[in-house]
């Protein structure tokens, strides 16, 4: 089993990939940066970590990403 933190958690290819891995067996971390996409998120069984990649700094990506197997860069625009 790996761990897979996977920013932008909660776009369209992230909603599509997340339960493929976690079927796999992999453990998903998905960052997000709207609490209110919490439920979206544990309705594909991954963990949600609340952080904007645009405000955090090296110390607490540094954090999040200590002990992933991968790290996937799903987010976009956010529709904008």
């Amino acid at each position: 089993m790996s761990r897979i933190v996977i920013i932008g958690g909660r776009g369209k290819v992230a909603l599509l990939a997340t339960p493929l891995l976690v079927e796999a067996g992999h453990e998903v971390v998905s960052l997000i940066r709207n609490s209110d996409q919490v439920v979206d998120v544990a309705a594909i069984r991954a963990t949600s970590l609340v952080l904007s990649v645009e405000e955090a700094d090296v110390a607490e990506l540094t954090r999040v990403f200590a002990g992933a197997d991968a790290i996937v860069w799903s987010a976009g625009a956010g529709g904008k």
